[in-house]
């Protein structure tokens, strides 16, 4: 062989190499971020339009029978209810009512899994939740929680300055309850 061609299949190799090492490998990039994780605490039910950020649910209910707020006192804020509300709204209730057991205490005190900026879910974040729950809930069993009660769960977000919807989660309707009723709680926190 001469010495040209050596050099040749020298630089074939070289190149061949050098693809084969981008930064394109797979085998470097970790897997997505799925609906139905384990992540940052919780469940994954809802990821953006980037793929990065999302909502995580706690894998077991805060309560199976909280007041909303603490009437007469009347809260503050906490009308929001689009996704991305819900930590705000749960700021507006506890500025208003520091009352122990109310929903938005129990999520906004939840230290679960190393984390502890959880909140109480907005209107459109718990019914994203109540879309997701039959893909999400054999994950949050897999990860030792529970599965969704067929009742309805409060959400952060208030109809009139005395009611507050609430997520059914036996057929998916949204009501509006007076704040004292008893319903479940179940935290969210955002990733």
């Amino acid at each position: 062989m001469s010495q040209l061609t050596i050099k040749s299949l020298g630089l074939l190799v070289l190149l061949a190499f050098s693809l084969s090492c981008t930064d394109d490998d797979s085998e470097d990039q970790a897997d997505p971020i799925a609906i139905g994780d384990f992540h940052e605490g919780g469940i994954v039910f809802y990821i953006d339009s980037s793929g990065e950020q999302g909502l995580v649910v706690a894998l077991t209910d805060q309560s199976f029978e909280a007041p909303w707020g603490c009437p007469p006192i009347v809260v503050q804020g906490a009308d929001a209810t689009q996704l991305g509300a819900g930590a705000q709204n749960t700021v507006d209730i506890n500025s208003s009512c520091s009352a122990v057991g109310i929903a938005a205490s129990l999520c906004a005190d939840l230290q679960l899994n190393g984390f502890d900026d959880w909140f109480l879910p907005s209107q459109d974040e718990l019914n994203e939740l109540y879309i997701m729950a039959d893909a999400i809930e054999q994950s949050i069993i897999d990860n030792g929680g529970n599965a969704f009660d067929d009742t309805e769960y409060w959400t952060s977000s208030k109809q009139t300055s005395n009611t507050v919807f609430a997520q059914n989660f036996n057929g998916g309707s949204q009501l509006s309850f007076p704040e004292d009723q008893l319903k479940n709680v179940r935290a969210i926190r955002a990733f």
